[in-house]
């Protein structure tokens, strides 16, 4: 069963870029991802577990997350 989140800050999806991407693109900017405030954030995945004294959710298999017209696709989200 997939799991699915609403409203989860904006920030915190950027955890979900690879090392090696982030690695190779940190002196160029995301100019591909345009993310917003105002709108929601679906996130869903195969799994779910949230650490709650930690104030971390962590997402795997099969992640995705949908806001507008950006859609994000990853092994592994954490969300702090």
């Amino acid at each position: 069963m997939k799991n699915s989140v609403f409203g989860v800050g904006l920030a915190l999806i950027v955890a979900a870029i690879p090392v090696a991407s982030w690695a190779q693109a940190a002196s160029e900017p995301l100019t591909g991802m345009k993310l917003s405030n105002d709108l929601p954030i679906q996130i869903e995945s195969d799994r779910l577990d949230v650490r709650e004294k930690d104030g971390v959710a962590e997402f795997t298999g099969n992640v995705s997350v949908v806001q507008d017209q950006m859609l994000l696709k990853a092994g592994k989200l954490i969300v702090y």
